[in-house]
């Protein structure tokens, strides 16, 4: 992790789902239409926090993985 610009930086998390195995044309992967599911008590556990979920698609040269990204962003405020 990189604490150059902390508090107000942006950690992200990448999570890669893919396959070694199998290639392209034998496996895809697709995002289910109601996306993702969020547990709604990450949102009280996470007061100072803001949370974001992306959708990648990456082709490389073994497969092309999909996976989501969570970007999370302290809110900063100021305590007196």
């Amino acid at each position: 992790m990189n604490f150059r610009y902390y508090p107000f930086d942006t950690q992200v998390c990448h999570i890669h789902i893919g396959s070694y195995f199998y290639t392209t044309n034998e496996l895809k992967f697709t995002w289910d239409k109601s996306g993702f599911i969020v547990d709604e008590s990450m949102n009280t556990e996470l007061v100072d926090y803001e949370a974001t979920w992306l959708k990648h698609n990456e082709t490389t040269c073994f497969s092309e993985l999909l996976y989501p990204e969570l970007r999370v962003r302290e809110l900063i405020t100021l305590m007196v």
